[in-house]
């Protein structure tokens, strides 16, 4: 694997591909996952595994790794086929540069069943491939309505070991533990023009039932005796009161879990309280700007008084905040940049994320820099490396001038424990590695 390829990724244990495999391997094909990302060898599990079908998930700043892989892959005789946020937002395109058989559209479960399974392609709904050269797009694929008839992930694809060192910043991991992550939902309601999860999952928001979340808690529980729980979705309290049966049943059961999760700012007193009493540590939220211009631009439909009554109650709860911020957004002049950063400082997270804005493809905010010239090389490198020297300069300005500063000290010493200094000290080296 490539060093640029690691550094674009992290230890996440790939649900994406566990719930594929896990669909597969319930059909009856056998299946084997290869992840670059901790080091695995895609070439050398090809060779071991010998498949007659490689599908690759394809995020867009490792397009061109999937790309090479693609080639390689076919040299050795193999079907390949892509999928994941980047392909679902640019189907034909990415079907053009790969040189895949085919792309899946949307949700992959169903589809990559029938693929392995079809040899007519053309009745396999939620696909692009070409024929003598053309390029055919079956019907779309109707998402899945039921997500409770979804097995859970099957994490023995995985050598566990590889994932011991995953970390969610500000979620410090007890002992040998390994952090388990969850999804509870698919789809977002939300219109931001930076995001495109909405291209696989949609905009109406599909939720699996307590019943159905707790099992797979009480899984992990049991067989790899995990105590720790981060719920991956965009929208994870969006429902409150499967979050209040879910705390309610963490403390019913002793789970004695330690669990984190992303929410949209304004929730309620009541349910932060709920979040607390069973576990909960941490709540990350896309703050993304504290100038009300540039989230009116964006379509956040958020506000900085919601934002900082947010934190404020956040912080009376007795959990702990991250604050997810993004520099360089379309409307974002020097002003507004200099009032996120007051603004930062004044709702003073005890964690805070940073990154540069990037184009996804297929949202708003990418077709607009389209239209209007402003798509260059230098908006396509990472969320954390850019050729553009201004949106450099502000980033790094942004980190050093939040976190190095008398006020932050309070942050790490209100809860100090050795422990945890030592975890800031980890995160800070991996975190400001190139970039300050």
């Amino acid at each position: 694997m490539e060093k640029s390829t690691a550094r674009l990724g992290d230890l996440h244990q790939p649900l994406g591909l566990l719930y594929l495999a896990t669909a597969l391997k319930n059909a009856g094909v056998e299946v084997s996952i290869s992840d670059e990302i901790v080091g695995d060898n895609s070439l050398d599990s090809f060779q071991k595994f010998s498949p007659e079908v490689v599908g690759i998930t394809v995020t867009t700043p490792l397009f061109d790794r999937a790309c090479q892989l693609v080639k390689e892959f076919k040299d050795k005789g193999a079907r390949v086929i892509l999928g994941g946020p980047h392909i679902s937002s640019v189907p034909g395109e990415s079907l053009n540069k790969s040189g895949a058989d085919a792309v899946v559209i949307g949700e992959g479960e169903d589809t990559v069943i029938e693929l392995c399974k079809s040899k007519d392609w053309s009745k396999v709904p939620g696909l692009m491939f070409k024929d003598n050269g053309n390029q055919i797009k079956t019907e779309p694929r109707t998402l899945i309505q039921d997500l409770d008839t979804i097995p859970i992930p099957d994490r023995s694809f995985l050598e566990l070991s590889k994932y011991s060192k995953d970390v969610e910043f500000g979620f410090p991991i007890e002992g040998d533990d390994i952090l388990m992550r969850v999804f509870t939902s698919r789809g977002c309601p939300y219109l931001c023009t930076f995001c495109s999860t909405f291209n696989i999952f949609g905009r109406k928001v599909r939720f699996r039932s307590a019943g159905n979340i707790l099992e797979e808690i009480m899984y992990l529980s049991d067989k790899y005796m995990t105590r720790h729980i981060m719920f991956m979705d965009d929208t994870f309290t969006l429902k409150e009161d499967i979050v209040q049966v879910l705390s309610e049943k963490f403390i019913e059961y002793k789970l004695d879990l330690r669990w984190a999760c992303f929410a949209r700012v304004g929730l309620s007193p009541e349910i932060l309280k709920a979040m607390r009493a069973s576990g909960c540590k941490l709540i990350g939220f896309g703050v993304e700007s504290g100038s009300e211009k540039v989230l009116k631009h964006v379509k956040k439909k958020t506000t900085p008084d919601q934002i900082e009554k947010t934190f404020s109650n956040t912080r009376k709860a007795g959990i702990d905040s991250k604050a997810f911020f993004i520099v360089g957004l379309p409307g974002e002049e020097k002003e507004d940049f200099e009032k996120s950063l007051t603004f930062a400082k004044k709702i003073n997270p005890p964690f805070l994320w940073l990154s540069m804005f990037y184009p996804l493809p297929g949202t708003e905010a990418h077709d607009e820099m389209v239209k209007s010239g402003k798509l260059t090389n230098a908006n396509k490198v990472s969320y954390f490396q850019s050729d553009d020297a201004e949106l450099q300069r502000r980033h790094r300005k942004f980190l050093r001038n939040f976190y190095f500063r008398p006020g932050y000290l309070v942050n790490i010493f209100q809860n100090f424990s050795l422990r945890r200094i030592l975890y800031f000290a980890k995160m800070f080296k991996a975190y400001f590695h190139g970039v300050v």
